[in-house]
């Protein structure tokens, strides 16, 4: 499974399933370097909402990852398109939402001690980075929690849309 980079341009292999104890974690988009970028996490309590058989759609849900690199400006590092349609027949899924949260998660780089595509020091990423969703007008903050060990920052989220770290 690949991520789109640009309209119908496919990217690296960038889907990633692991059955963990808190529930499926799909790794869905990659950078312009092919380093995971947004990691969209499922949980257990989330994931019966793409099956078939308990989403009440009839089809698995897939979910396209869009890579939008005419979205990045000077103080936004990635932005990805979550496109739901249904698996078999590829008709999107306006509005989609899970029953339950999920975390959509988006990773960082620091470079030369800055967070990289912003001019902060790297030991300000929990008070200048947050993820944020468009709602059809304008972007909303979600905020997200910042954890720079793992230089990654996590909000969660019920539905798929534009979303971008900034």
């Amino acid at each position: 499974v690949r991520a789109l980079t640009g309209p119908k341009v496919p990217g690296p292999p960038s889907l990633v399933v692991s059955n963990q104890p808190g529930g499926a974690t799909l790794a869905l988009g990659t950078d312009d370097q092919g380093r995971v970028a947004a990691v969209l996490e499922i949980g257990r309590d989330a994931v019966d909402d793409l099956r078939a058989a308990t989403n009440g759609r009839g089809q698995d849900v897939f979910i396209e990852v869009v890579r939008k690199p005419e979205l990045r400006t000077a103080d936004v590092i990635e932005a990805f398109d979550f496109q739901p349609s249904l698996a078999g027949t590829g008709e999107k899924i306006a509005q989609f939402r899970f029953r339950r949260p999920v975390a959509m998660k988006f990773l960082y780089q620091i470079e030369g001690g800055q967070i990289a595509r912003l001019s902060v020091p790297a030991g300000q990423a929990a008070s200048a980075l947050a993820v944020y969703t468009h709602n059809g007008i304008e972007w909303v903050n979600l905020g997200g929690v910042v954890d720079s060990d793992r230089r990654e920052v996590t909000a969660k989220t019920s539905g798929l849309s534009l979303y971008r770290l900034a």
